[in-house]
């Protein structure tokens, strides 16, 4: 079978798009982390998505910033140094339905996300004193669950190994080194 492409009708913003989506495929990260915040008065769960790439040579992750924003950082892990792009709830939203239509193996993941955060966002408590009910919790945590689902079955296909970008990811939480 042989496939062609007439460039002359594809915007430089779709291949631009498309590029970003074959390497996010590749290098990149989708979960929805689940932060506790522990304070002296309480103890609050909350739900956090994150989109996050990496890599050891920096200029693609230039490139990815130079399409959705943000900033690329490093860390160090087992002596060799790591640039990541870590976008968080709204502006990982972005980014994913952009590259999305050209997705292959995070597609569902993806999908996963824009979901998660359209609820998360329409059930935000409009007071900072009242939180969310028990079923909006519920809810939030089935989605949790079911992002954990997704990545560790896409683990066990071996696709790819992801275990350095969410290493990179933890590292970059707590600022610090990984030997």
């Amino acid at each position: 079978m042989q496939y062609s492409l007439d460039f002359m009708h594809v915007s430089l913003d779709a291949l631009k798009a498309a590029w970003a989506a074959g390497f996010f495929d590749g290098e990149g990260c989708i979960n929805i982390a689940k932060p506790i915040n522990k304070r002296p008065h309480a103890t609050y769960i909350t739900y956090a998505l994150q989109a996050i790439v990496a890599q050891r040579d920096r200029r693609p992750l230039d490139e990815l910033v130079h399409l959705f924003g943000g900033k690329v950082t490093t860390v160090k892990i087992h002596g060799s140094t790591y640039w990541y792009l870590r976008r968080h709830g709204r502006k990982a939203v972005e980014m994913l339905e952009q590259i999305l239509p050209f997705l292959v193996l995070k597609k569902e993941q993806a999908e996963l996300a824009l979901k998660f955060q359209k609820y998360y966002d329409d059930t935000r408590p409009r007071r900072k004193d009242i939180g969310r009910s028990p079923d909006q919790m519920a809810t939030l945590e089935m989605f949790y669950q079911q992002s954990k689902m997704i990545n560790q079955r896409f683990k066990e296909k071996d696709w790819t190994d992801q275990s350095v970008a969410n290493e990179i990811a933890q590292a970059g939480k707590e600022n610090r080194t990984i030997n």
